[in-house]
């Protein structure tokens, strides 16, 4: 892009010489063309005898006219020329201004993405301890469960042997009542 803006600006500094040098030409055509009226003056004292050196001041005051033409059209066409290279200049500092602006976002976008990819990372190191607690929990619980049923079977064996004590007692009582 810089080099595009430079290349540009060179254009215009080439243009604005060809202008000078433009300048220098109808200034030529100028004071050729006072050349030629000096010359028309001096055949129209000379009379008879000048008539000749008439077709030359003629001549000179057409290749001044010429000259001075050219020299107006080109200056025209450096005129368009420094308008076209001011209006790129203009276009292309704005797409400057838009690329550094795009610059910046896709700056943005990479930071957020970033901060996306940490938190993810975060919430894998946080679900694999999850897992890890729940695998913990779940021995502790398989481990519960297996004292639990001890219990019970424990439970169990007690109230037979309360039931068996119970009976026993009951019939002791009854063998002492009699």
């Amino acid at each position: 892009m810089r080099f595009t803006v430079e290349k540009i600006m060179g254009l215009k500094k080439n243009s604005e010489a060809i202008a000078q040098f433009v300048t220098v030409i109808q200034d030529i055509a100028s004071k050729t063309n006072l050349l030629a009226i000096n010359a028309s003056i001096e055949v129209a004292h000379a009379g008879e005898s000048g008539r000749g050196f008439k077709v030359v001041a003629d001549g000179i005051r057409e290749l001044s006219k010429n000259s001075a033409e050219a020299a107006h059209a080109i200056k025209g066409i450096i005129q368009e020329i420094n308008g076209s290279v001011g209006a790129a200049s203009t276009s292309l500092n704005v797409t400057g201004k838009d690329i550094e602006v795009g610059a910046q976002k896709i700056t943005e976008l990479l930071m957020f993405l970033s901060e996306i990819d940490i938190a993810v990372k975060l919430l894998l190191e946080t679900m694999d301890s999850i897992e890890k607690a729940a695998f913990a929990s779940s021995e502790v619980v398989s481990e519960q469960n297996a004292s639990v049923e001890e219990i019970s079977t424990v439970g169990h064996s007690l109230s037979g042997i309360t039931q068996k004590l119970t009976g026993e007692v009951y019939q002791m009582i009854g063998h002492t009542k009699m």
